[in-house]
């Protein structure tokens, strides 16, 4: 009996090293996709607020043109948090 109990806390041991590096990857890899996707977004994000500030310089600061701006940068903000 006393082997078959060493060999239970042996077992055990391996998984208490082994589970938590299992975890991580598993949740790496169910992140790895949604990291991509927010990129995407900022990648949109600045791309939108390079064409507003052009819209912007055409006509002035008006003040749509610095609701956009604020809501771009909420945004951004939003997305990196």
């Amino acid at each position: 009996m006393g082997h078959l109990a060493q060999s239970a806390d042996v077992l055990a041991s391996r998984l208490k090293v082994v589970i938590p590096g299992m975890i991580e990857k598993a949740i790496i890899a169910a992140l790895t996709p949604l990291r991509a996707e927010i990129d995407s977004h900022k990648l949109v994000l600045d791309a939108l607020m390079v064409r507003v500030g052009e819209c912007g310089k055409g006509q002035g600061a008006t003040d749509v043109v610095k609701a956009l701006k604020a809501d771009i940068i909420g945004l951004k903000r939003m997305w990196t948090s």
